[in-house]
């Protein structure tokens, strides 16, 4: 997804920056993120594209149903078939241990990033988000249940901030809330 991650470093978080320059505050939402891979490269693109990020009060929020997948983010351990699809500029956000073959998130990182059990069929009881990530789930969800998922999101993006969807997840049309900018990326109306 090279140009959803394009996107987001070289125009929403310079967009943002400008439209949030006296608050300075960055809120994201990585639903059903697994082990945190999502979640923890939003922040490597936080930390590498968003100019002085340590003046920021950045809020990097991870969810996902299991349990285990949720500790296993908190870890903030990867092997190196993980690593194989992280940019190497990013690589600095983590350190290896050339023995286990192992990559451990950086401080930087972890302060920015924290983690929670949710499912997307309930409401998360969170303030909004500049910029949701949503992909490689509604997939596995039929027509109603999309609908309801989207329906808990939709408050929890401000208004005129993003949803990034999976091309393949079936977003459009399910919900006024939001206009489509591009195939994966949709933008939170006023209402």
């Amino acid at each position: 997804d090279e140009s959803q991650w394009e996107w987001c470093s070289r125009v929403f978080l310079k967009e943002h920056a400008a439209a949030r320059r006296a608050t300075r505050r960055l809120r994201v939402w990585s639903a059903a993120c697994s082990t945190g891979d999502e979640a923890y490269t939003i922040a490597c693109c936080v930390a590498a594209h968003l100019v002085n990020p340590t003046a920021w009060q950045i809020d990097i929020l991870g969810t996902d149903i299991a349990a285990g997948e949720i500790e296993r983010a908190r870890e903030g351990v990867f092997g190196e078939r993980a690593m194989r699809l992280v940019p190497r500029e990013y690589h600095r956000f983590f350190d290896k241990d050339e023995q286990a073959e192992k990559w451990t998130v950086r401080p930087t990182l972890r302060r920015m990033v924290r983690f929670q059990c949710h499912n997307l069929m309930h409401r998360l009881a969170q303030r909004p988000f500049d910029l949701v990530f949503l992909k490689n789930v509604l997939i596995y969800f039929d027509k109603e249940s999309k609908r309801t998922a989207l329906d808990h999101i939709a408050p929890l993006v401000c208004p005129g901030g993003y949803l990034i969807a999976g091309a393949a997840e079936g977003v459009a049309g399910l919900t006024d809330n939001f206009h489509r900018v591009k195939p994966w990326l949709y933008q939170r109306t006023s209402g």
